[in-house]
């Protein structure tokens, strides 16, 4: 095969993989390195109060991806450092104890995998203003790992015991419970066997279950009587006594079931008027935080309630059978103080949902940055255009997921070298993201090579109905990724729909060959790609590449020079269109679909044309379908059915058997459908119906 069509814009990938992408050090030419001792890690720790939904996004950024290069994981100090990005969400408004701001003090203990021992343990903080912070380890490579961290405030009411392998509450030390300073969260993250560096990002959740009792009596003349609790109640104090756990195991990640302990709170006051209820039109009365098992439990709770701590009890609140989970909430309410019989209990599952007000609408770059990195804000309009060619790499980083919804007749112009960096996930809607053309002599254009719009390294991808224009114009290479207008990797799933991308590399490109497992899913769009290997005989691309487990194309148009469509996964296309063309002059058009790297298509219909016979086979036309080991000597991938569409020529496989070059054309024998030859079409030869 010509060597325009070797590399073809697919990057080698010889490195051993984990499910997070982890390469062998130093590999940027696909070789490892035997003298590398050591490994990083980079999380991403967030505690989500989101759901109790354990959200991982992985934060990968990969190193030297070229037509000669590998695509590997940064490791941008090179020392065997594990790198932790920590992040928690801001304050929540309205919503009561839960804002995470208290856990200030984060744990960190790292074990071997193997035996269970203790490796190392630190200790590190969050600033009491911030929700994140990072921390640096250095361990060993060629070893399995299980690391623990636990996030609380700084105190002596938890206990982390490295060895013992536990964390243990003292409730006699809880002596001021209507406060999120006992509010907690833990996370054990298996590494398995590492080879190199590695990127992984971790969501703590609590172990805890918190405990809020509501009332909706307190402007009753009973209760606001001079002789009972007085006006506004401002004399009310109350305690909790009930049944909890005092250990938790940090390899089982659940309580220790020998633990249980009888916790008897003392009287405090009432919460602050500020504190909302999680139930509309109920006042707080208290709130607790208690040790609970994983799974759904029941336990006994009694609230005692009275104007003086030192005399007797005017009201109290027997509950049986409470359900209490770890990392839910169980809300008590009625009227607890003149009718303390007669009450609901629920146990809600949004004990992390916000209550603020997560909507924005935004006409400014200054404003658009603000709501990326406002963690509070889940969704952003964009009412008119908005230059962004000013912001930084950081400014246009967001670490949690985002909806941004374009007005039709909006357009987000990035600079040339920047791109949107989605960790968490992007819903994408309306409008046009574009960036800026190319204005660099070639030799500019060499030495920084990269463009893109939109990278994403973890959650989901969704696009509907949007354009995306990545610079026709430039026909580069990036030094750390594949130039493209989409760039996903891993396990990011991607759903694009009713949308036209337009680049001049790649369209849309999957990032961590063998490792990636998201599905990818195209409907009703157009992909044009105008790269070709004449336009610099050092990098090239097809239109589009696709990653993953999984992928469907239905009614899609996809174009391009040095090839339309790359797949290495299990695909189906859905009918639509598949092409490529000749640029002037040249001879440079080369598949509407290659399949390698073990890739199984299976084609319901669409058309496929390709003006150019690549396989020095008569083949009944040209090579618009192939399956080949041109990528760096990958494994073939084949058609595994044909159920319908046109084709300029039979698809076919070529690879080495016993070393010697074998072309297969995909055969129809035994199936319901066969193949018809097309008179008078310079296109298309032939169409694959039912058999007659």
């Amino acid at each position: 095969m010509s060597g325009a069509h070797r590399c073809s814009g697919v990057p080698r990938s010889n490195s051993n993989h984990l499910h997070f992408y982890i390469p062998e050090a130093g590999a940027s030419d696909g070789r490892s390195d035997s003298a590398f001792t050591g490994f990083r890690f980079q999380f991403n720790c967030m505690i989500m109060r989101k759901s109790n939904i354990l959200l991982l996004p992985a934060a990968a950024m990969l190193l030297a991806t070229s037509c000669s290069q590998e695509e590997l994981v940064p490791n941008p100090a090179s020392d065997g450092n594990v790198n932790i990005s920590v992040s928690l969400p801001k304050a929540m408004g309205t919503r009561a104890f839960a804002d995470g701001l208290s856990a200030t003090q984060l744990q960190v203990a790292v074990y071997d995998a193997t035996t269970e021992n203790l490796v190392t343990s630190q200790d590190y903080s969050f600033d009491p203003s911030s929700l994140s912070t990072t921390i640096s380890l250095s361990l060993a490579q060629g070893r399995a790992y299980k690391i623990a961290f636990f996030a609380s405030a700084a105190g002596d009411v938890y206990t982390l015991d490295t060895n013992a392998k536990t964390i243990s509450v003292d409730y006699t030390k809880m002596t001021a419970y209507n406060s999120n300073d006992y509010d907690c969260f833990y996370k054990l993250e298996d590494i398995p066997t590492v080879t190199g560096p590695v990127t992984r990002s971790v969501t703590l959740t609590r172990p805890v279950a918190q405990i809020n009792w509501g009332t909706n009596d307190l402007d009753e003349g009973a209760v606001i009587a001079d002789d009972n609790y007085g006006a506004g109640a401002a004399k009310l104090v109350s305690k909790m006594t009930a049944k909890a756990y005092s250990t938790f195991n940090l390899f089982t990640s659940d309580v220790d079931a020998d633990s249980q302990v009888d916790v008897e709170f003392p009287y405090l006051a009432r919460p602050a008027a500020t504190e909302a209820f999680p139930v509309e039109d109920y006042d707080y009365v208290s709130m607790q935080y208690l040790l609970v098992p994983q799974e759904s439990s029941v336990v006994d709770l009694k609230l005692e309630a009275t104007n003086d701590a030192t005399g007797a009890v005017q009201s109290t609140v027997l509950v049986t059978n409470a359900p209490v989970q770890a990392n839910y909430r169980t809300n008590i309410y009625g009227a607890l103080l003149t009718t303390p019989s007669n009450f609901t209990v629920t146990k809600d599952k949004n004990f992390l949902s916000p209550d603020y007000n997560n909507e924005v609408k935004v006409d400014t770059p200054e404003g658009f940055t603000a709501a990326l990195a406002d963690t509070r804000i889940e969704k952003i309009e964009v009412t008119k255009s908005i230059d962004l060619s000013d912001a930084t790499d950081d400014e246009l980083t967001f670490y949690t997921p985002k909806r941004i919804e374009l007005a039709d007749d909006a357009q987000i112009t990035l600079a040339t070298e920047k791109c949107l960096t989605a960790k968490d996930g992007l819903v994408l809607t309306g409008g046009t993201i574009s960036n800026e053309p190319t204005t660099r002599s070639a030799a500019e254009s060499e030495a920084y090579k990269h463009k893109s719009l939109i990278h994403i390294t973890g959650g989901d991808l969704v696009v509907d109905g949007v354009t995306l224009i990545n610079d026709p114009n430039h026909h580069y290479h990036g030094n750390t990724y594949n130039s493209a207008a989409i760039a996903y990797w891993n396990d990011v799933n991607v759903t694009i729909t009713n949308s036209r991308i337009i680049s001049g590399m790649f369209t849309i490109c999957g990032m961590g060959r063998n490792v990636a497992s998201g599905e990818i899913i195209l409907t009703d769009c157009y992909l044009e790609s105008s790269s070709s290997y004449y336009d610099n005989k050092s990098n090239w691309a097809y239109a589009a590449r696709i990653f993953g487990s999984k992928a469907e194309l239905n009614n899609c148009e996809v174009k391009g020079i040095q090839g339309a469509l790359s797949l290495e996964c299990d695909a189906t296309i859905n009918g639509g269109k598949y092409y490529t063309y000749n640029s002037e002059g040249y001879t440079d058009a080369y598949y509407a679909v290659q399949l390698t790297n073990n890739a199984r298509l299976t084609i319901n219909g669409g058309e496929f044309y390709a003006p150019n016979n690549r396989s020095g086979e008569d083949i009944g036309g040209t090579s618009c379908i192939a399956g080949n080991d041109n990528d760096v000597n990958l494994p073939v991938g084949r058609v595994v059915a044909i159920t319908g569409g046109k084709f300029s020529g039979k698809p076919y496989v070529t690879e080495k058997i016993d070393g010697v070059k074998t072309t297969e054309v995909f055969s129809l024998e035994g199936s319901d459908y066969q193949y018809f030859a097309i008179d008078g079409d310079d296109q298309y030869k032939w169409e694959v119906k039912k058999a007659e």
